[in-house]
């Protein structure tokens, strides 16, 4: 993990010494994920299996790249670290929420900078009663941060860098209409028929993926994800696979693999009993 992660744990611990994890509760955010370990509540598992990890607080439409850090109280809204390559440290921190559904929002290139922003959108909103506790708990985290030299920018200098790199933007017009057609067919054969055209598209990525070229599988496969639904799940898996094996990704395979066993929507991802 980044050393932000560890820092805002140290920020948090400042706020609320008996539970950092609630220190932003006040924002209607709790600390989960992996600051789950630092807690010491994921000691509580009872059957320690890796694929049983990955998927705590795993949203439904949450790619292997994303792991949720904190969780919001409305909206499945939730922060985490977004990463390019598994071995590598994350690119950046955005959120996700039912609101733009399967949409990964940035919000800068650090966990501080993620919950700033958050903070500030948020006091745009309540109302003045409500808007004074926002005040202070973002004055604490901003002041941490500045102490500490984390930048508060939305979009820095390696983000835009980053962003020069971005071949294509997922998901095109057409395509949703034709995955919605296989998701509304009335009966299997119907389904059937109308999977026919992304079935043309697959084997059309099975001629790059022969190629090389691991971006196009890539970018079908997180858009047959993103869009949801179990018909899906078959198709994304080999074309994620295959994508991820190319680019030696192999732990993002795992995640896939992990997630689409136990693909749940709602907002209480925790692998932990409710009363843990």
């Amino acid at each position: 993990m980044p050393s932000d992660f560890f820092d805002f744990w140290e920020c948090c611990t400042n706020i609320n010494k008996e539970k950092p994890e609630e220190a932003l509760l006040k924002a209607g955010l709790t600390l989960v994920g992996p600051y789950d370990v630092l807690t010491g509540k994921l000691k509580k598992i009872k059957e320690r299996k890796v694929s049983h990890y990955v998927c705590h607080w795993r949203y439904y439409y949450d790619p292997p790249e994303f792991m949720t850090v904190i969780a919001g109280d409305k909206d499945e809204f939730h922060i985490g670290y977004y990463r390019d390559d598994p071995f590598h440290l994350p690119c950046f921190v955005a959120s996700m929420s039912t609101v733009k559904q399967g949409q990964i929002i940035p919000l800068g290139e650090n966990i501080f900078a993620g919950v700033c922003s958050y903070l500030k959108q948020r006091m745009k909103e309540e109302n003045p009663f409500k808007k004074a506790p926002l005040q202070r708990l973002y004055k604490e985290v901003e002041s941490f941060a500045k102490k500490n030299d984390y930048s508060l920018l939305s979009v820095t200098k390696h983000m835009k860098k980053r962003n020069k790199k971005v071949v294509a933007k997922t998901f095109h017009g057409n395509l949703k209409k034709m995955l919605q057609k296989v998701v509304d067919s009335k009966t299997e054969d119907e389904q059937m028929k109308n999977f026919d055209a992304i079935q043309e598209i697959i084997t059309n990525v099975q001629f790059a993926f022969d190629e090389g070229d691991s971006g196009t599988g890539i970018e079908l496969g997180l858009n047959l994800f993103t869009f949801g639904g179990e018909v899906f799940h078959k198709p994304l898996l080999h074309l994620l696979s295959v994508g991820y094996d190319l680019l030696e990704r192999d732990p993002f395979i795992d995640i896939l693999q992990a997630h689409l066993r136990n693909r749940r929507r709602g907002s209480q991802m925790s692998i932990l009993d409710p009363d843990s």
